[in-house]
């Protein structure tokens, strides 16, 4: 979609899949937690929801103003030699503490299930910030700091930037993947039981998923060819990168406290992980609650997804529910909230925003997430239908996506390149490139509206570019 020159315009954020239900719980949990922790109370959002796939906008004054608290705060906890991330790390603790405690509990009465669902929610609103904060930082923090780095050196600019950019603590997915290799390693059926319990909470990626079984991981045993050089692998990739690092902080030799700066820039992608892996546990733990609540409304468990998360606590019946099939339009500003389900493009067009015509080029560029040049097929992994793209997906084909996340590690196992719409070099599709070791290019914008499935490209993440190669016939 494009968008026309207005003072406060609406700008493009992200494409995700959500259902209404959870698309209302995210947008009252933000614009609370933003009241709460920083006394801001103007969200302004637009989201434009077609089946499960939605496009996300924010107005250009709200995406102003979040980048500079966000901005803001972590500059002054520098000064005072404090962890910016402290209060997301807490606050992420709290909400999936109170959902184990809420688990444990089993309510059965609809007023305690009640009771319980405010429980989850209270906790859920902060944690919003860190669902929030990493990738905000992305585009304010990151250009800030690259900014100081380049008063410090001038020379091998882009080399330094991506050592201090590029983790080397491992992340959830590397955890697991770890635990699981040892497991292959040395086997013994109690230590793959320790892994399930630790890790089957991984597929969750909302309520309406179920965990992994342990048959799941067995199938991901027999992938393993060898385990301990697989292992060795890993661990020296990060030891490499922490090297890569520590030597960059050396030839810069920056001040104190840019120093720390460059710490927390690297460890933002660690919170990346503690955001989707807390997210996940959270829905873990919840789903029992969810599944009570449908039932108590008198609504089949998919149901109850359809329908806006406020209709939870006034205990509103069927006659409200939305069609997720259909197209719908929900606006939140001057603190308000609204749900447009009828002429929506009318709406769109009133509000500065225009349905996008298809590009026809053959080539386009993208932000370079991990270098090397590859050749292939194009691979479509889409919102709505991602889970069976992943089980079409083959060996030696390209995936295109408008952004990845770890449900998506099957196909990426299998693919050559990986190419997204969104994101930057933090982004889950950057991360993964360097540990997979996989040319990578990310935030083309369009890429998916470009390239159809099945084309042939040429991925060249050396120079940031995707070209059409046109087969002579």
């Amino acid at each position: 979609m494009t968008k026309k020159n207005l003072d406060n315009q609406w700008i493009k954020y992200v494409s995700r899949r959500f259902t209404l239900f959870k698309l209302d719980l995210y947008l009252e949990s933000l614009r609370k937690s933003l009241k709460i922790n920083f006394g801001y109370d103007e969200l302004e959002m637009l989201v434009v929801g077609k089946g499960l796939e939605i496009e996300w906008y924010m107005s250009s004054k709200f995406k102003k103003d979040f980048a500079n608290i966000i901005l803001d705060h972590t500059k002054n906890c520098l000064k005072k030699k404090k962890d910016p991330y402290k209060i997301f790390i807490d606050s992420s603790k709290e909400v999936l503490n109170t959902c184990k405690k809420i688990n444990e509990s089993n309510p059965e009465t609809k007023e305690e299930i009640l009771f319980a669902y405010k429980q989850f929610k209270d906790k859920f609103t902060n944690y919003q910030l860190v669902m929030w904060f990493p990738v905000i930082c992305q585009e304010t923090l990151f250009p800030y700091a690259k900014n100081r780095l380049k008063k410090y050196i001038s020379k091998d600019l882009d080399v330094h930037w991506n050592n201090i950019t590029t983790p080397f603590n491992p992340s959830i997915i590397q955890q697991e993947n770890i635990s699981l290799l040892k497991v292959a390693k040395k086997f013994s059926y109690k230590k793959l039981v320790k892994h399930y319990k630790n890790y089957s909470w991984m597929n969750m990626s909302f309520v309406d998923k179920s965990p992994h079984t342990l048959e799941y991981f067995e199938d991901r045993l027999k992938e393993y060819n060898n385990p301990k050089k697989e292992l060795k692998k890993i661990y020296n990739n990060l030891e490499n990168s922490k090297k890569r690092f520590f030597k960059s902080l050396k030839e810069i030799n920056p001040s104190k406290e840019y120093r720390e700066l460059f710490v927390f820039i690297n460890k933002l992608n660690l919170l990346r992980q503690i955001k989707d892996a807390g997210r996940r546990r959270v829905y873990y733990y919840t789903k029992f609650l969810f599944e009570k609540i449908a039932y108590n409304l008198g609504l089949e468990f998919h149901e109850l997804f359809s329908i806006p998360e406020n209709e939870i606590i006034t205990r509103l019946k069927t006659d409200k529910i939305y069609d997720q099939k259909k197209e719908y339009l929900v606006i939140t500003k001057n603190g308000e909230k609204e749900i447009i389900t009828s002429n929506i493009k009318s709406r769109l067009i009133k509000e500065g925003i225009t349905i996008e015509k298809k590009i026809y080029t053959d080539i386009i560029k993208g932000n370079i997430a991990n270098k090397g040049i590859v050749k292939g097929i194009i691979r479509h992994i889409t919102i709505n239908n991602w889970e069976q793209d992943i089980k079409n997906f083959k060996e030696g084909e390209i995936l295109l996506s408008k952004s990845t996340k770890p449900d998506y590690i099957p196909a990426m196992k299998k693919a050559i390149a990986f190419i997204t719409d969104e994101g930057g070099i933090t982004s889950h599709a950057a991360i993964v490139s360097r540990e997979m070791g996989k040319p990578c290019i990310v935030g083309t914008k369009n890429a998916t509206r470009i390239f159809n499935n099945g084309e042939l490209v040429e991925v060249n993440a050396n120079s940031g570019e995707i070209k059409r190669i046109k087969i002579k016939k």
